[in-house]
């Protein structure tokens, strides 16, 4: 996606199974997505706990622990993916640029809201409500 360039090179592989392995944030980028998925994984799990209120304490803290480890292993992984970008798309987030700028700053404060939440054990405001 980030390299227009290497395009080519995929369509010539009608297999599908190359990969673009010089991309310095091929491993950055897959790993924030995998981790991710953890991440919502334990809050899905937490949610459905709390809502079905059936062992709801240690499932939904099953579930918020899960939560809050794989957010903050994201938040390293993101460092590392921002780190990893091609220096001109790494400095419009960090500050050449005012919207993406503002936008990586609001998606890292939700993300340590939401980790804090995660370790408090507030399943809905983890989740980006409270209720």
């Amino acid at each position: 996606m980030q390299r227009p360039d290497t395009w080519p090179r995929y369509f010539s592989n009608p297999r599908g199974t190359l990969l673009n392995m010089a991309d310095l944030t091929l491993w950055p980028r897959y790993l924030h997505f995998v981790v991710a998925s953890i991440a919502i994984a334990g809050l899905g799990q937490a949610l459905l706990a709390h809502w079905r209120r059936s062992r709801a304490e240690a499932d939904a803290a099953h579930g918020l622990r899960w939560f809050s480890a794989a957010t903050a292993v994201q938040i390293l992984i993101g460092f590392w993916f921002l780190m990893a970008l091609p220096p001109d798309k790494m400095h419009l987030f960090l500050g050449s640029h005012v919207l993406a700028t503002a936008l990586l700053g609001i998606g890292l404060c939700t993300t340590l809201g939401a980790l804090i939440a995660g370790l408090l054990q507030r399943v809905w405001m983890a989740a980006g409500k409270e209720g």
